[in-house]
């Protein structure tokens, strides 16, 4: 309940937030020119940048206008690439046919038309295979002991936020000075933060007895969920963005289990595709593509990129939730995680990234939620002895003291590139602005009776 609740409440809040922005969306379909079959996963990309978006299952897609006129290019493996001009603040519907084309790949040769999948004899399931058969190999707590230090940050926003162009003359609404808060996405997507949380903590992994423990260095939080218990959205977090693990066979996710594309059924559960070959971290790789046989089971769309040598080792993932499955007020879920090799060949997972979009309806902007882990200072060393004293506690995560009460100087050095936030206005400015307003302000006392029952 406590899942549905808090989305719920945060969503709840959102909507006085509508008031103040408009939708400025291209959306459309890309589908084969001759068979008008939708292509999935095509790229569309605004020329010269690396802002741009996929197609899902169906071959739809969805992306913010651009704010000066440019040229959007569409792409997919097999087909010439297009390339439309889009005006400035253009939106609505721009659907995208491609011409198809035949590609040799290797000894595989991909033709556009209805597919005829085989598992026996597919180059691209003997590959995977040898991925699985190497996976335990890499793995970093076959060692006796592993630690890091894992540094996460959770934000939950307004999704598609486009504040409306202010009218000369006109006296500025209540909610004029929201603008100041958006952020941007690196896919060019406006949003607008309305809860933020940092973690910092060392982890130890001991193999024999088998033991996990946490140290938590910091924390903070700022937002709207705010009137919930600490303890509370914690254990909620925990359960709904979990660590993501694609070497096991099952992945526990919003509740659910999906079968890893990585799983030793995985020839069985999905279709996979031998794609490109590309580089990633400077040495090339395998764009290995999947989808499940049933794009309503609990499986994943997405990319494995594996080195081409006798480690079969994967460096990048890429994972979609395929837009048949009902996952309650989850309409789209992506996951990007990036892996570093040691000398001996152990995997070093470095970067872990949820990003998730929430609905209550098909037409709602709904809300953007993103779980950010960054990974650094491996280490296989035995702990020294006061974190080896850890192992003996009972709590899985220790509390270092001070660790709640952290000053902004502690962020500010621990923050990884890749969480650094474009728009320097934090969360906490903006709840004490929305605060002022007394619309917001008694809905938000309102919507928080309702949600904890008082």
């Amino acid at each position: 309940m406590l899942k549905e609740r808090f989305v719920l409440f945060i969503l709840s809040l959102l909507s006085v937030l509508t008031v103040s922005a408009q939708r400025s969306v291209l959306r459309g379909t890309v589908t084969d020119s001759i068979t008008g079959e939708s292509l999935p996963f095509a790229s569309l990309v605004w020329q010269g940048t690396a802002v741009g978006a996929k197609t899902d299952m169906d071959g739809h897609y969805s992306l913010s206008s651009p704010v000066v006129r440019r040229v959007l290019e569409v792409s997919y493996m097999g087909y010439d690439t297009k390339r439309v001009t889009v005006r400035a603040g253009q939106g609505g519907t721009l659907d995208i046919r491609l011409r198809p084309s035949t590609i040799a790949l290797d000894e595989v040769v991909i033709r556009p038309g209805r597919e005829r999948y085989k598992r026996r004899g597919n180059p691209a399931v003997d590959f995977v295979k040898k991925v699985i058969a190497r996976r335990d190999a890499h793995d970093p707590r076959s060692h006796d002991y592993y630690s890091y230090d894992r540094y996460q940050r959770m934000v939950f926003a307004m999704n598609e936020y486009t504040p409306k162009p202010r009218k000369e003359g006109k006296k500025p609404g209540k909610f004029d000075f929201v603008r100041e808060f958006a952020d941007t996405l690196e896919t060019g997507t406006t949003i607008l933060p309305v809860s933020e949380r940092e973690r910092l903590e060392r982890v130890f992994y001991r193999r024999d007895p088998k033991s996990e423990k946490s140290l938590l260095m910091g924390s903070k939080a700022a937002g709207v969920d705010e009137v919930f218990s600490r303890e509370g959205i914690q254990q909620f977090l925990n359960e709904a963005f979990r660590e993501v693990d694609i070497f096991q066979n099952n992945i526990p996710l919003f509740l659910q289990r999906f079968v890893s594309p990585l799983s030793t059924l995985g020839p069985a559960f999905y279709k996979y595709y031998l794609l490109d070959t590309v580089q990633v971290a400077g040495r090339p790789c395998m764009d290995l593509g999947f989808v499940p046989f049933n794009s309503e089971s609990f499986g994943f769309t997405g990319h494995l990129y594996v080195t081409l040598d006798s480690t079969y080792f994967v460096r990048r993932a890429v994972l979609n939730v395929a837009k048949d499955i009902n996952l309650n007020f989850v309409s789209h879920m992506t996951i990007e995680q990036e892996f570093e090799r040691t000398v001996d060949s152990t995997r070093l997972i470095t970067k872990d990234d949820i990003r998730v979009n929430f609905k209550l309806t098909e037409k709602s902007k709904g809300m953007y939620a993103q779980r950010l882990n960054v990974y650094r200072a491996h280490s296989f060393d035995p702990p020294a002895a006061e974190h080896a004293a850890l192992f003996e506690q009972p709590a899985p995560v220790v509390e270092q003291k001070g660790a709640y009460r952290r000053q902004d100087d502690f962020w500010v050095e621990n923050r990884p590139e890749e969480a650094r936030k474009k728009n320097p206005n934090g969360v906490d400015k903006l709840m004490q602005r929305l605060r002022s307003v007394p619309l917001f302000y008694f809905t938000e006392k309102v919507v928080t009776t309702l949600v904890s029952g008082y």
